[in-house]
């Protein structure tokens, strides 16, 4: 997506699920540089932003922040 891209796309039974991974996001910039290719995709599969922030859960317009050491243990 131009100067844009998204880390992971994964499958399963043809859907697709969206993925960026970033050490930190908690400077706004950086959470709005990892976020915005999420944003630009044109369908309503689940998006989902992992990063080492341990604040918990969080959702950014339907995309899903997680922390990747709890989203790895469950």
């Amino acid at each position: 997506m131009g100067d844009l891209e998204i880390d992971f796309v994964a499958e399963r039974e043809g859907r697709p699920h969206y993925y960026q991974v970033a050490l930190s996001v908690l400077d706004e910039a950086t959470l709005r540089h990892e976020l915005r290719p999420l944003e630009l995709l044109g369908d309503a599969y689940p998006k989902t932003l992992l990063t080492l922030d341990r604040i918990g859960a969080t959702d950014h317009n339907g995309i899903e922040q997680r922390s990747l050491v709890d989203w790895l243990l469950t």
